[in-house]
């Protein structure tokens, strides 16, 4: 565990419905995926020295890093506040015309940054990288537990450092404004999933405020607009019907991680679906967001 100096400073950018933190690092760190660290930003509130806000870190690099980023969602109290400092940041952005906030070469220059703390990283990360498919399930602000694992995943098929053969990110929202905040992030997962195209990453994104019927966006996302047939994806994924020459091997029981951030009424329908349905291979994960 560290504790950041003073010298570390917090980007706040209010973004649609979200509010993106970049920490830039006084030194260089390893967080693996799934950690957290706990926060304080003193220009937030007057008592903000006094409060630590843990808050997951939805970056994610191979080594050490000197930038750390941070998604929040802004409810009430010091969240709140937080979104508030982050609106000079969004104009500024808006007047320079930039979008892309989360990439390595993003500009500080002319963008106000706040001195912050922090403690950590904290917390354990799932060993997703010995199970060869991996399907991450997650609700609104969910989807920031399971971006560093994403990420990670990719990253680690594409240098030959893990079993993982495919990949499914289910994402339920109930409204499209959540979506813009991510967009970059998810995309750049994509770009990455292209070793020799063996495509190991499929989305599947379920909007719960419209009545219009699915649509398939690219080759591996895809919008569902009415009920999700959850329990079919689980079963094919397990089954191993979308992983390459699978058709030619031994049809035994896969082994399956399964990844959940998500309400609890979701938590609690893909629980008794893997206990229902699948009596071997499947292992349950509940991360913390």
């Amino acid at each position: 565990m560290v504790i950041g100096a003073g010298l570390s400073r917090a980007y706040i950018i209010r973004e649609g419905d979200a509010v993106r933190v970049r920490l830039r690092l006084s030194r260089h760190i390893r967080v693996k995926a799934g950690q957290y660290v706990g926060l304080w930003i003193p220009a937030v509130s007057f008592w903000a020295p006094l409060q630590s806000h843990p808050f997951m870190v939805t970056s994610w690099s191979a080594g050490r890093s000197k930038h750390l980023d941070i998604v929040v969602e802004p409810r009430k109290g010091w969240t709140r506040s937080l979104a508030d400092l982050g609106r000079v940041n969004e104009q500024l952005l808006r007047d320079r015309g930039m979008k892309d906030t989360v990439s390595d070469t993003f500009v500080y220059k002319g963008l106000i940054s706040n001195l912050a703390l922090f403690t950590g990283p904290h917390g354990c990360s799932v060993p997703v990288g010995e199970y060869e498919t991996v399907v991450m399930i997650a609700s609104d602000f969910g989807i920031a537990a399971q971006l560093p694992y994403l990420h990670a995943l990719v990253y680690s098929y594409n240098a030959c450092k893990t079993r993982n053969r495919r990949v499914h990110l289910i994402w339920f929202l109930e409204k499209y404004n959540l979506i813009p905040p991510f967009v970059s992030l998810l995309n750049a997962a994509l770009d990455n999933d292209s070793l020799d195209e063996g495509f190991i990453l499929s989305i599947s994104i379920h909007i719960t405020a419209s009545d219009m019927q699915d649509e398939q966006l690219g080759r591996r996302v895809n919008f569902y607009y009415r009920p999700m047939p959850l329990e079919q994806i689980l079963k094919e994924e397990h089954e191993g019907k979308y992983i390459r020459k699978v058709q030619t091997e031994d049809m035994r029981s896969r082994d399956m991680a399964v990844l959940v951030s998500a309400t609890g009424s979701i938590q609690d329908l893909v629980r008794k679906l893997i206990l229902d349905r699948f009596k071997k291979g499947v292992t349950l994960f509940d991360l913390d967001y």
